[in-house]
């Protein structure tokens, strides 16, 4: 982590020192402090592919699976990579599975009064 916070003072407009710390933040399961860093390298890169994934499995890690499903569906439009492509879909798959089965397998929004409450008309 020191070595990268080095990197970073001694180069601050380029993203290695960056993904670096974010890398080794998501490694310490420190998710949102990775994903601060990843902001970082965005803002000085959007279209970074690398800072765009691993933002995706931060965000997944970290919970915000709608956050993760953003940064993967980015990552794959920039991506070019066939392995990585092959990665990133996995973890969209991943994403989605673990919305419909928290839906209960539902399609599309649910609709009138939720069970045990009481309607409004």
């Amino acid at each position: 982590m020191e070595d990268y916070s080095v990197a970073v003072k001694l180069a601050p407009s380029s993203p290695g020192g960056y993904l670096g710390r974010g890398l080794a933040y998501v490694g310490l399961q420190k998710y949102d402090e990775a994903i601060k860093e990843y902001q970082w390298v965005l803002k000085l890169d959007p279209n970074n592919t690398e800072a765009l994934g691993n933002m995706g499995i931060a965000c997944m890690l970290a919970g915000r699976n709608m956050e993760a499903m953003s940064y993967f569906e980015r990552a794959l439009a920039a991506e070019l990579d066939p392995q990585w492509r092959a990665h990133i879909e996995k973890w969209t798959a991943q994403l989605l599975e673990q919305a419909d089965a928290a839906g209960g397998g539902k399609k599309g929004p649910v609709r009138g009064p939720s069970a045990g409450t009481k309607p409004l008309w």
